[in-house]
């Protein structure tokens, strides 16, 4: 269970800062790099300037992340999901590279007139008093703050998967 919801004030951000961790590699030495990472999700779907055939994204309340394969990839795919998942590569290095992507996302909404009127109009009218007010991109101010411990503690508390949905037309040994 990941997202804005589930962030206090000062962690708010955090869920899409690991969300973009997770794809800069795995403790796995195949998975190392985000390159790596990127270049087994393409070989699984055949492309990922394809972008419908994966998603991971950071909502209010989860953060989905799948792959559409082919029924001979499926246990490759579970594999390689349940690497970036469980493995997600979180040293001070990555975590203070990728703050840095978060950094141009936030510059790129505010920069942006109609994400800006979405979030800043819409959501603080329809939601004044409810949590889903909550940006789940963060502030410069959050992101800036985290340090390596904090994200590494979120992580193992938040992105322990406690249920699997898998479909499609698959067997399991």
């Amino acid at each position: 269970r990941a997202g804005s919801l589930y962030e206090s004030d000062k962690q708010l951000g955090i869920s899409h800062l690991i969300e973009h961790l997770m794809f800069t590699g795995t403790t796995n030495n195949n998975r190392d790099s985000r390159d790596a990472v990127y270049q087994e999700i393409d070989e699984l779907t055949g492309g990922m300037e394809n972008g419908e055939d994966w998603i991971c994204c950071t909502s209010f309340e989860h953060i989905p992340l799948g792959l559409r394969v082919m029924k001979e990839d499926a246990e490759h795919a579970m594999e390689l999901i349940s690497d970036i998942l469980l493995r997600a590569s979180l040293t001070y290095q990555k975590i203070e590279s990728e703050k840095h992507v978060v950094f141009d996302e936030i510059n790129y909404q505010h920069d942006n007139p109609q994400i800006r009127i979405w979030y800043e109009e819409f959501l603080s009218t329809v939601f004044k008093r409810y949590p889903l007010l909550k940006l789940t991109i963060g502030t410069e101010e959050t992101i800036r703050s985290f340090t390596s411990e904090e994200v590494r503690l979120f992580y193992e508390e938040r992105f322990a998967p406690k249920a699997l949905l898998v479909v499609g037309d698959i067997e399991f040994r």
